[in-house]
């Protein structure tokens, strides 16, 4: 079977194919693990000392993505509740308007 110039060009675009859904596929694949780690490390809360119920912050941790084209993926990972990334890290929330916190 000889090899031809057109015949070596589709074996490439179809690799390239191949390597591009993979690639893709890989960043869901890890933005998802990310997620997992970050619901099991989420800071549960204590009923009346926040101001959502226990467990919204480890609930919330929501995947957006893959996006992107032509094997350059991206993910973000990360909670949508209010001041949810400054508790999932950690942070002190601290008030605007007033001398303390209230709940």
């Amino acid at each position: 079977m000889p090899i031809t110039v057109p015949a070596t060009i589709a074996g490439m675009q179809a690799l390239a194919k191949r390597v591009d859904e993979a690639t893709k596929q890989a960043t869901a694949d890890a933005a998802h693990i990310v997620q997992a780690e970050l619901m099991k490390s989420a800071p549960a809360g204590k009923v009346g000392n926040s101001t959502n119920a226990p467990g919204d912050l480890k609930r919330s941790m929501d995947v957006l993505g893959p996006v992107g084209a032509e094997g350059h993926y991206e993910a973000t990972v990360g909670p949508t509740v209010v001041y949810g990334r400054q508790r999932a890290l950690g942070g002190a929330i601290y008030p605007k308007a007033a001398r303390s916190l209230v709940f």
